[in-house]
């Protein structure tokens, strides 16, 4: 009896296995975005393979559910049922085959690093990034404030370290220019920047800042200048697409006669009767980022308590800033995300 037992059981387990690869092959239509990578037993099992021989080098998941492979021969995309090469279109490519960081952030952006540089996916669109043209790029990291970091490096002084927010593209750390046709004053400004020094490199002829910029962020610069005009020229459509689109709801920054800007923040001022706090949490709530640069007024900054004021204070100071907020403002917003900020605005006023 227990011989005869031994047998049926042996032959129901092939079936049963059978059975269990068959139905989750054939239901497997899409992926579930709830489940996560290690839910799919056999694909972990497959990556891992692919990790121990060196065939893939990075994973992710993006918030659609489907994960995505870095490999030596290109990215790859899992439904829950197949993995299959992606590629965007026929006219467009990524800087290289070998895919070697990938990242996934909360606003749908797949950021794909290469052997030859660095290129990001959203909303359809395949954007690369000139920065590091040439470059591989070895790690991808997100922080807690949604500014993505990327880092690349390949035994030459061409190491990067970038970061991408809502901002432009930014130097690691500290920088910036001071641009004069006025030679003693510039002759002033280069002693101040290094600890105030004279004609020898110890002679300390007034009180001086240690300002000088690090190589890596002088690279980085030296990149960012060389499209620069373009950059400006964006941003300017940018802050138009918001004035067409906000005029008539909110305030709206306004450039004096014969006056440009490179829009650093685009800043609105809010009806008086419109909560700011709520205003950003309706915004925040579509997915649309604030920010407040000036909470405080100057005059109201801790440091400044014991300086004079004007009799009656300075309540135009004061009100602007209770009542302005910055909305998204960058080179490469594009119309249709654009429209979508200027919506969750429109909806909130």
């Amino acid at each position: 009896m227990s011989a005869g037992l031994g047998r049926r059981q042996a032959f129901a387990i092939p079936i049963v296995v059978a059975c269990a690869v068959f139905a989750f092959s054939s239901g497997a239509s899409a992926l579930n975005p709830v489940l996560k990578i290690t839910q799919y037993a056999h694909t972990a099992w497959t990556i891992r393979e692919g990790f121990s021989k060196g065939a893939v080098f990075a994973i992710t998941q993006t918030v659609d559910g489907f994960i995505w492979l870095g490999t030596q021969s290109g990215l790859l995309r899992f439904d829950g049922v197949r993995t299959v090469p992606w590629q965007v279109s026929s006219d467009q490519h990524l800087p290289a085959d070998k895919v070697t960081a990938l990242l996934a952030t909360p606003d749908g952006a797949l950021w794909i690093g290469t052997v030859k540089g660095l290129a990001s996916w959203k909303g359809g669109k395949l954007r690369i990034y000139p920065h590091f043209a040439g470059l591989p790029i070895m790690a991808l990291h997100a922080d807690h404030q949604g500014t993505v970091w990327a880092g690349a490096f390949d035994q030459t002084p061409r190491e990067k370290l970038c970061a991408f927010h809502n901002d432009e593209v930014s130097c690691y750390g500290d920088g910036g220019a001071i641009f004069t046709d006025d030679a003693v004053l510039a002759e002033r400004l280069r002693s101040i920047r290094v600890h105030g020094q004279g004609g020898h490199k110890y002679d300390n002829v007034r009180l001086g800042l240690t300002a000088r910029l690090d190589t890596i962020q002088a690279a980085v610069l030296l990149e960012k200048l060389k499209i620069f005009d373009d950059e400006i020229a964006a941003r300017n459509e940018v802050a138009e697409r918001y004035s067409r689109g906000l005029g008539n709801v909110v305030t709206v920054p306004h450039l004096a006669a014969g006056c440009t800007s490179v829009w650093a923040q685009y800043t609105i001022r809010l009806p008086g009767a419109v909560d700011r706090d709520g205003f950003a949490a309706a915004l925040n709530a579509k997915g649309v980022p604030t920010a407040i640069y000036y909470p405080k007024s100057m005059h109201q900054q801790t440091a400044y308590r014991d300086f004079p004021v004007a009799d009656g204070g300075l309540p135009a100071s004061e009100r602007l800033s209770a009542d302005v907020i910055s909305l998204p403002m960058h080179a490469y917003l594009d119309a249709p995300t654009q429209e979508r900020v200027i919506a969750a605005v429109r909806s909130a006023v």
